[in-house]
């Protein structure tokens, strides 16, 4: 399984088109088996002036958990996300995500340490379209962007066919945008065809 972790500050990660994959998942695998890009110390500091772009990732996620004026763009992802938990200034953009579950982008969620302000995320693609249970044996459903902090600006983002689905223990929804902070700036973003 494709797996790349960034432990280092000042590091440009670029892609150039090719594939991270993991292994896709269906109704008779117990485990499922993700690719990741991480951007992570590996304990609690911080990482600064981290760049991840121009990637294809199939089945997996970039996960950057404390990185400041950082920047994830240009990639696509296929059957994952883009996830932050700490940081500020850092630039989300041009990213075209098909997520499985969950969200397409979540930034925040850390009840410990708050997110950081000035984060953007900006001209993003979040579509679940064509994305079904029965094209491939698991279930595609959530929410589009999740913002769990402030001062965050979230523009010029398309997030559409976001849809209802049960898990085991409760129903999740499929909203476009989900904002819990303060101070969050949200505006010119496309929401369309989604299912609550």
């Amino acid at each position: 399984f494709g797996k790349i972790k960034v432990v280092e500050s000042g590091i440009t990660l670029d892609g150039n088109g090719h594939t991270v994959s993991g292994m896709p998942p269906s109704t008779t695998q117990v485990t499922l088996h993700f690719s990741s890009i991480t951007v992570s110390t590996g304990h609690n500091g911080f990482l600064n002036d981290v760049v991840v772009k121009n990637f294809n990732i199939v089945d997996g996620s970039i996960n950057v958990l404390r990185c400041n004026n950082c920047e994830i763009s240009d990639n696509s992802i296929t059957g994952g996300k883009i996830q932050m938990q700490i940081g500020t200034n850092t630039l989300f953009s041009d990213n075209v995500i098909k997520p499985r579950g969950d969200y397409g982008i979540e930034l925040g969620g850390n009840t410990d340490t708050p997110l950081g302000p000035n984060n953007v995320v900006r001209n993003n693609l979040i579509d679940r379209e064509n994305l079904s249970f029965y094209d491939t044996g698991y279930l595609y459903f959530g929410n589009g962007i999740s913002i769990q902090g402030d001062g965050v600006t979230v523009t010029g983002n398309t997030i559409r066919n976001n849809v209802e689905g049960m898990r085991s223990d409760d129903l999740t929804n499929g909203r476009g945008i989900v904002v819990d902070g303060q101070n969050n700036n949200i505006y010119n973003n496309d929401v369309l065809s989604n299912q609550i």
